[in-house]
């Protein structure tokens, strides 16, 4: 488990237990249930708090290795030429200039932002944050006239702005780390969990500007799962992430930098990620902590 010393992840196992075609419920259910003991609500919240808080610790201390302040330059590479040629899909010479940033912001009255017309924006974004490129972003945080925080939603029915990052990071820590605090994981069991077919899709299935899928298709694809065989009714779960424990506890350790790092970027343009509210929804705590 990532972050043994700092998160209790033991509450999880003493207040969950794993049922398989459980036939109290209607469909016969497969997966955590909450043990329901006195302190479980309380418990899950500290879990939930220590979680929370772990995370802007280390946004804290990344901060610290960049410069305060960046002059707001109207002309500057953003990204170099080696990186653009590694992401063709999302990245190009239009984009890698903070000229093109400017220009597309959509002026109004009240304020100066982007709306799903840039939805390539947020996709740059999420491949600098996967790829640490925190000068860049930092920079276009602090400009005056690069509104990226209006990035951060977007969406027309369902949502791609550069949050998607965050949203799969967590989904995959909460989940791999849960499962491992369950005694899960050598046997296979998390694999019946329709959890970790919801991971696969979100992951390996196409949608619209999916750059926050880059390091969770990376791994899957390095356990051995093949995107053509993926389908609705197939999902892939007979793939085990489980074989290489070091490749899991590196791919935990990129989960929660990408989390960190989006931490940064949205506390630098004066936004709050407000983790707890976006742990209460995750698994397995939303099962067990009500929202007040």
């Amino acid at each position: 488990m990532h972050q043994g010393h700092n998160i209790p992840w033991d509450l999880i196992s003493s207040n969950f237990k794993f049922v398989r075609d459980d036939k109290r419920f209607t469909p016969p259910f497969t997966g955590l249930v909450s043990l329901d003991k006195p302190n479980t609500t309380n418990e899950l919240k500290h879990l939930m708090k220590k979680i929370a808080g772990t995370i802007p610790t280390f946004s804290e201390t990344e901060r610290k290795k960049y410069q305060r302040s960046f002059t707001p330059l109207l002309t500057v590479t953003l990204f170099s030429d080696e990186l653009r040629d590694r992401y063709p899909e999302y990245l190009n010479k239009r984009n890698q200039k903070v000229e093109h940033w400017i220009e597309r912001a959509y002026k109004s009255d009240a304020e100066s932002r982007y709306d799903t017309r840039d939805a390539e924006l947020a996709d740059v974004v999420k491949v600098l944050l996967y790829e640490n490129e925190m000068t860049s972003l930092l920079m276009l945080a602090q400009h005056p006239r690069v509104p990226i925080h209006t990035l951060t939603h977007l969406s027309w029915g369902h949502h791609f702005g550069f949050s998607r990052v965050m949203e799969s990071a967590l989904q995959s820590y909460m989940f791999f780390n849960a499962v491992a605090a369950m005694d899960m994981l050598e046997n296979g069991a998390y694999m019946e969990l329709p959890e970790y077919g919801s991971i696969v899709r979100d992951t390996m299935f196409s949608m619209d500007y999916p750059a926050q899928q880059i390091p969770h298709r990376l791994f899957f694809q390095q356990c051995g799962m093949k995107l053509e065989s993926i389908t609705y009714e197939n999902v892939g779960i007979d793939v085990a992430v489980h074989g290489d424990y070091g490749r899991l506890r590196e791919h935990l350790k990129l989960l929660f930098a990408l989390m960190y790092r989006y931490d940064l970027l949205l506390r630098e343009s004066d936004l709050d990620p407000d983790w707890e509210n976006q742990l209460v929804y995750s698994f397995p705590l939303r099962a067990a902590v009500r929202v007040e």
